[in-house]
C-alpha cells in the first residue's frame, strides 16, 4: 500500500480547478485567442499520442485518442440543445462511456503497443464504445424510471443525468482506490482526467 500515492493528484486536481475557474474570463479573449485555446486540445492529443508511440504506452495512448474523439463530440455534435433525440443520445453515450473507458484503462497493465496484449487493449477499448453507444439508446428507450435516471438536466445547473454521475463516482473512487495501492502516475493522471471531463460534461452549455 502507497497512502503517500494519493498525493500525486494534487497536482491533476490543481489544472483541473484552473482551468474550470478559467471559463469565466473566456469572454475577454479576442478572437485569434478563441481559435488557438479551440484547437489546443488537439494539440496536447497528438502531443500525448507521440509521446505515448515513442515509449510504448497504451494506456496513454489510448486516453489521448479517447479525449479527442470526446472534444470532437463536445464540439461538433452537442452544441445544440439536449432535448434533440440525437443530441441526448449522443451526450449519453459520452457520458456512460467516460466512465467505462477510465476505469478500463486503470484496470488493465501495462504492457506495451505493438504486441498482442496492445492489440487487445485496443479492440476492448474500442467495444467498451460501441456498447455505449448501444446501451444510450436502449436506456432512454426503456421505462420511464430508467428513462429518467439516464436523461439529461435532471436538475437547474446540472446537465449529467444522475445515472452516469453515480457511475462517474464509483470509477473515481475506485481509481483513487487503485492508486493507493499500485502507486502509479499514469493513475494519477488518469483519474485527473476523469475528473476534468466530468466537469466539462457535467456543466456543458452553462
Amino acid at each position: 500500500m502507497y497512502p503517500r500515492a494519493i498525493f500525486k493528484l494534487v497536482l491533476p486536481l490543481v489544472f483541473v480547478v484552473v482551468a474550470f475557474g478559467g471559463r469565466t474570463y473566456l469572454a475577454d479573449l479576442t478572437a485569434e485567442s478563441r481559435i488557438i485555446l479551440t484547437n489546443l486540445p488537439y494539440l496536447i492529443c497528438v502531443v500525448a499520442v507521440f509521446m505515448a508511440y515513442q515509449f510504448s504506452f497504451c494506456r496513454l495512448l489510448l486516453a489521448a485518442v479517447g479525449i479527442s474523439a470526446l472534444y470532437w463530440l463536445v464540439q461538433n455534435r452537442l452544441q445544440i440543445s439536449l432535448s434533440d433525440p440525437v443530441a441526448a443520445r449522443s451526450y449519453l453515450s459520452a457520458a456512460l462511456s467516460l466512465p467505462l473507458l477510465a476505469f478500463y484503462l486503470m484496470w488493465i497493465p501495462e504492457r506495451g503497443i505493438w504486441n498482442i496484449h496492445g492489440l487487445f487493449s485496443a479492440a476492448g477499448f474500442a467495444l467498451i464504445i460501441v456498447a455505449c453507444i448501444e446501451l444510450a439508446s436502449r436506456l432512454l428507450d426503456s421505462s420511464d424510471a430508467v428513462s429518467a435516471a439516464f436523461t439529461a438536466w435532471p436538475a437547474e445547473g446540472y446537465v449529467m443525468s444522475y445515472g452516469a454521475t453515480l457511475l462517474t463516482m464509483i470509477v473515481v473512487l475506485a481509481g483513487v482506490l487503485m492508486l493507493y495501492f499500485r502507486n502509479s502516475d499514469a493513475q494519477s493522471a488518469l483519474v485527473g482526467c476523469v475528473v476534468a471531463l466530468y466537469l466539462a460534461l457535467a456543466f456543458l452549455h452553462l
